[in-house]
């Protein structure tokens, strides 16, 4: 039994096309960006106003939505502060955002100035 050798590439050509069609629907169906709002409650709104802004730092309060919860604080902190891990960068935000509960943000506030009180005085 002898096969056409022009039935062979034919069939050749068709598998090779068919298959970079299918990688090529994988790659664009798999990177294609979702338009849906992600329904996580820790997200800040749009433009919230920091209350506290530093070099690198910035603090957030996110009031609660559910009346008699503690209100939600924000630090983000820069890439600039994170020079050790990535490079400052002047095309997209690389920092870290951490939620602070009130409770925590009032001991970094107390520690912050004892350790400014220490210097003033000469102990450290």
């Amino acid at each position: 039994m002898t096969f056409n050798p022009i039935i062979l590439v034919l069939l050749f050509t068709g598998a090779i096309t068919i298959g970079a069609f299918l990688i090529y629907a994988k790659i664009i169906f798999d990177h294609r960006v979702s338009a849906f709002t992600p329904s996580d409650t820790n997200i800040l709104p749009q433009n919230p106003q920091p209350i506290l802004i530093s070099e690198g730092f910035e603090l957030y309060r996110l009031d609660p939505m559910i009346p008699g919860e503690p209100p939600e604080y924000y630090l983000d902190v820069d890439d600039r502060i994170i020079v050790g891990i990535h490079q400052p960068s002047k095309h997209q935000y690389a920092g870290i955002r951490c939620l602070l509960s009130e409770e925590l943000l009032n001991n970094l506030a107390a520690r912050l100035h004892s350790i400014a009180a220490a210097k003033t005085s000469g102990k450290l």
